[in-house]
């Protein structure tokens, strides 16, 4: 048997065991943020502050661009290119129109330009026809039947019916220009003197002519006011070329001129006043205008438009809304 081993008690002295070693944390950058968030917000209000001190300032200038009126250039008065012209009178037939005081008027009537290439004529004709019939029929008896196509110019701006267009003739050749009045038609004619002169290629004289053209009036119609011995009317300056007058014994009939055919547009007539009473009229009849000594003046129109048709029903039909006041501006001499 083994001999036992006295066992000692040993008596285990306490371990230490160090505390555990926590790492530091870095700093912290909150004072770093709070600095850039302040600098952030004051750049928001600064920006905010500066656009509204702009849209101030801007509303502003507008407020003040509408309060301000902004002045407008008065137009510069149109220079009337004749006023240093002379004027050309026909009594018989009862126009005028100017012309420059470097043509002359030569021995036939007719009026020269300044190089003698160019002579300005004037014809006038009775007829029923159109200017445009009249184109027709004078093309065809002069033997030239490819006259140009009508055309208009800018100078010319009157009330009158017309057409211009180019006429050869041969070696020569014209510009037409035909302007109808009443039961006339009026023939304006440049034509050149000399052979191959061209007076529809001469810019500046056709020019000139298209303004002589245009200071083209009639004797009696710019005042609008129609007399006859024994009375007046105001007929508006919008029918000048568009009717007639025409004088019988008792009556004066007032007729328009159609392209196609004339219509009665009313007639005024004196007749004695027993021979209208006993008719059967009476005094305050509607038709009767004034009464002189032994006579009465009564008016009639249309009862109807008759065959009218097209451009012709339409001219007539605005010429006959001025009827009435027609009438009534009605005066005895």
């Amino acid at each position: 048997m083994d001999p036992q081993i006295p066992v000692q008690n040993v008596q285990s002295e306490p371990v230490t065991v160090p505390p555990a070693t926590v790492p530091e944390k870095p700093k912290s950058n909150n004072n770093i943020l709070i600095v850039l968030f302040s600098l952030l917000v004051v750049l928001l209000i600064g920006s905010t502050g500066f656009l509204y001190y702009q849209n101030m300032n801007l509303q502003k200038q507008i407020l003040s661009l509408k309060a301000t009126p902004i002045p407008v250039a008065s137009p510069s008065p149109i220079p009337d290119f004749s006023a240093s012209w002379k004027t050309y009178t026909d009594k018989t037939n009862n126009y005028s129109f100017k012309y420059p005081t470097d043509w002359t008027m030569n021995s036939f009537g007719a009026l020269t330009d300044p190089t003698n290439s160019f002579s300005l004529s004037v014809e006038v004709n009775k007829t029923s026809l159109s200017v445009t019939q009249w184109k027709t029929n004078k093309c065809i008896i002069s033997g030239t039947n490819f006259c140009s196509d009508s055309f208009s110019s800018s100078f010319i701006n009157f009330d009158y019916d017309y057409i211009q267009y180019n006429h050869p003739k041969s070696q020569y050749d014209s510009i037409d220009t035909l302007v109808a009045q009443g039961n006339q038609i009026f023939d304006f004619s440049l034509a050149s003197i000399n052979p191959n002169q061209s007076a529809m290629n001469n810019e500046n004289t056709r020019q000139i002519y298209d303004q002589i053209i245009s200071t083209l009036t009639f004797a009696g119609q710019t005042s609008g006011t129609t007399i006859s011995n024994e009375y007046s009317i105001q007929i508006p300056s919008s029918w000048n070329g568009k009717y007639e007058k025409k004088s019988g014994q008792s009556c004066d009939t007032y007729t328009f001129i159609g392209k196609t055919m004339n219509y009665e547009l009313f007639s005024i007539c004196k007749e004695s006043l027993a021979d209208w009473t006993a008719q059967g009229n009476l005094p305050d009849q509607p038709s009767k205008l004034a009464s002189s000594g032994d006579n009465v003046y009564v008016e009639s129109g249309p009862l109807d438009v008759g065959p009218l048709t097209g451009d012709d029903l339409a001219t007539y039909e605005n010429l006959y809304q001025d009827y009435q006041s027609i009438i009534k501006s009605f005066k005895l001499n």
